[in-house]
């Protein structure tokens, strides 16, 4: 009993804080049920059909862009590799052989 009027506060405000997420969802949430009329596969198909052709239909000017100064002014940092040691021609063959 010592320790609940030790963390009576800490409790009062974990209830608080549960009351406030409940009364926020269930009153300012708004509703995201799907409604399931005129949803069909057909539908949803559709609608991946209209991405997919309006993806197509994006061009890139690749001239006028690898011909800018801000492109030419480009450096390459990445390291340079040295060859490595290559190991066995077949790792699962016994030591040796």
């Amino acid at each position: 009993m010592k320790s609940l009027e030790k963390n009576k506060g800490t409790l009062i405000a974990i209830i608080l804080f549960v009351l406030v997420i409940i009364f926020y969802n269930f009153f300012f949430k708004a509703d995201q049920a799907i409604s399931e009329e005129g949803v069909t596969a057909e539908t949803i198909g559709n609608d991946i059909i209209a991405l997919d052709q309006s993806l197509e239909a994006v061009t890139l000017d690749t001239a006028g862009l690898f011909n800018t100064p801000a492109y030419r002014a480009l450096a390459d940092f990445s390291p340079k590799l040295s060859p490595q040691p290559v190991g066995r021609a077949h790792p699962f063959d016994p030591v040796g052989k």
